[in-house]
């Protein structure tokens, strides 16, 4: 019984290590090293002369794997 309740105590520690490990992944944006950026070359079309960073026209677009996410 008691190796039994050892076990289980190891085992919980392995599961708050894993779930701190996780936490803190998150908190920085780990990102894995299998991930693979997908990377597209554009050139700027047009943008607005006063605010420039507000708008811009890119060369490349949906059809190319580009999306808007701000």
């Amino acid at each position: 019984m008691q190796k039994l309740q050892k076990q289980i105590t190891e085992l919980k520690g392995e599961l708050e290590d894993t779930t701190s490990l996780e936490q803190l992944k998150k908190a920085l944006n780990f990102v894995d090293e299998k991930y693979v950026a997908n990377q597209v070359a554009a050139k700027v079309i047009s943008k607005n002369d006063g605010l420039w960073y507000t708008n811009i026209v890119m060369s490349a677009g949906s059809e190319d794997g580009v999306k808007k996410t701000a």
